[in-house]
């Protein structure tokens, strides 16, 4: 349940895990993690300004968040992963969160730009991406560095998609949640008002 901003699958995904960040209703949101380094990601030690050596090697994309049913995470999450259990058992895993959090308002405060939330679903026994929103600059960066791949700039059935993602399906996502009376819109704007603030207030009085 992890993809590029180009709704492509990832490579070596076995190095990668989900996180989740906040369960709100019948949904999760959740980010990818990773023992190894990746497009545009950086260690979780270097996003907190750590002092010490704690996290310096669990890497995520700051930007990049993901959404799905609680069902559907359930099916997927691996609880007993190593990365998980060395995050979540760190004293600095509800700052981790916190910050999450609060980038993950702000842009959707700021009408998507700046990140991407993409939805996965189950459907025909595959896990399928959507997106809700993704910033059009990060995502072409990301679209001309899958370019460069010679795994994928010389196999015409994998671009070929990259192109169709990004031309197509991104442009009809970001105008519908930039609409704000679309259900999409209604739906992320309901769970940042409702929710999100509450849970940024309740970890901030937890974590002082």
């Amino acid at each position: 349940m992890i993809c590029t901003r180009l709704l492509s699958p990832i490579k070596n995904h076995q190095q990668k895990t989900i996180l989740p960040i906040i369960e709100v209703d019948d949904f999760v949101i959740y980010k990818m993690i990773s023992s190894d380094l990746f497009y545009n990601a950086k260690a979780i030690n270097q996003y907190l300004n750590l002092k010490n050596d704690d996290l310096k090697e669990i890497f995520f994309d700051e930007n990049v968040y993901f959404i799905c049913s609680n069902k559907l995470f359930d099916n997927e999450f691996e609880k007993d992963h190593q990365l998980i259990k060395e995050l979540k058992n760190s004293i600095y895993f509800h700052e981790f969160v916190l910050k999450q959090l609060k980038n993950f308002k702000e842009i959707v405060t700021n009408d998507g730009n700046g990140g991407s939330l993409i939805l996965f679903d189950y459907m025909r026994g595959y896990h399928k991406p959507f997106y809700v929103f993704s910033d059009i600059e990060q995502t072409k960066k990301e679209l001309d560095y899958l370019l460069e791949l010679p795994e994928i700039k010389e196999d015409i059935n994998y671009y070929l998609p990259l192109y169709d993602n990004y031309i197509t399906k991104l442009k009809k996502a970001n105008e519908a949640f930039n609409n704000k009376t679309s259900q999409i819109f209604l739906f992320v704007d309901q769970l940042l008002k409702n929710k999100i603030d509450a849970i940024i207030e309740d970890i901030e009085n937890n974590v002082k």
